[in-house]
């Protein structure tokens, strides 16, 4: 799907040292297309000297991971499909990796649901606000999609192996109460106060030292190139098991409605630019 320069895929916007991107496909759940993820990698290799970085969606979502329907428009043949999300799902891992190794401080402000491999966009901040409307669920399952964005490489390091894997497995819809008992989510606020809540937490954390924060990053994430394998590795399964015929009827299907939990997600689909 092509964007147009009146509704760029991403906003950036660079004040007093705080980058803030906001995706901005609120029609299409801010899902993620290569123009969106290239949008925003330009923006944090320009403002590599931010203090923080400020990451959320337009409208009702966070984001609904890729694009269900750029994914139907390439795959009239196997090697556009194949292509399309080799771009795509390598572009997501490196938009991932230059947020872990971001000179600031991250803060995911989650606003709405979170689906497939957008997680990896609050597995990378150091700070995630969770409105109490948002919430996370895999998808892979249902579409028949392996799970990318670090669902198998950094979601484990949160809750455990063998929790993730029946994430997966289940397909179950956690909400932000939940995202804030396992981990996944830091601070929780009424949708009233969401605003306020991401502003405040802004506040607190620009005084932080962000040569400790580096520091620790460095220590957590002490082997960068097992992480940067770990995505490699989820990009494979992940091209391996999308042109299979019974995935692409999966995607048909659930573009269609005809899967579970389908017409909800096509409601936050619904807002306007």
């Amino acid at each position: 799907m092509t964007e147009t320069l009146e509704h760029p895929p991403l906003i950036s916007h660079f004040d007093h040292d705080v980058l803030t991107l906001q995706l901005n496909r609120p029609g299409r759940a801010n899902s993620l297309t290569p123009e969106l993820l290239e949008t925003g990698l330009n923006a944090l290799h320009e403002h590599s000297d931010a203090h923080t970085i400020v990451l959320t969606g337009a409208g009702r979502a966070f984001s609904a991971g890729g694009d269900l329907g750029g994914f139907l428009e390439h795959a009239e043949t196997t090697e556009a499909l194949l292509g399309y999300s080799d771009r795509l799902v390598g572009l997501l891992n490196a938009f991932i990796l230059a947020l872990v190794e971001s000179e600031g401080l991250v803060l995911a402000a989650v606003n709405g649901p979170v689906t497939g491999g957008s997680l990896g966009l609050v597995l990378a901040a150091d700070h995630a606000v969770f409105a109490e409307t948002a919430f996370v669920q895999p998808y892979y399952g249902q579409i028949g999609f392996a799970p990318d964005g670090g669902w198998t490489a950094m979601l484990p390091d949160v809750i455990g192996a063998a929790q993730t894997r029946n994430w997966i497995a289940t397909d179950v819809r956690y909400d932000a109460i939940t995202a804030l008992h396992i981990g996944l989510a830091h601070e929780v606020a009424a949708a009233d106060e969401f605003g306020t809540t991401v502003r405040e937490a802004m506040e607190r954390l620009a005084v932080m030292d962000r040569a400790v924060i580096q520091a620790s990053r460095r220590m957590l994430n002490a082997d960068r190139d097992a992480l940067e394998n770990k995505l490699e590795r989820e990009k494979r399964a992940f091209l391996d098991l999308i042109a299979r015929p019974s995935t692409l009827s999966r995607m048909r299907a659930f573009a269609g409605g005809k899967h579970r939990d389908s017409d909800t997600l096509r409601e936050v689909h619904s807002d306007d630019h």
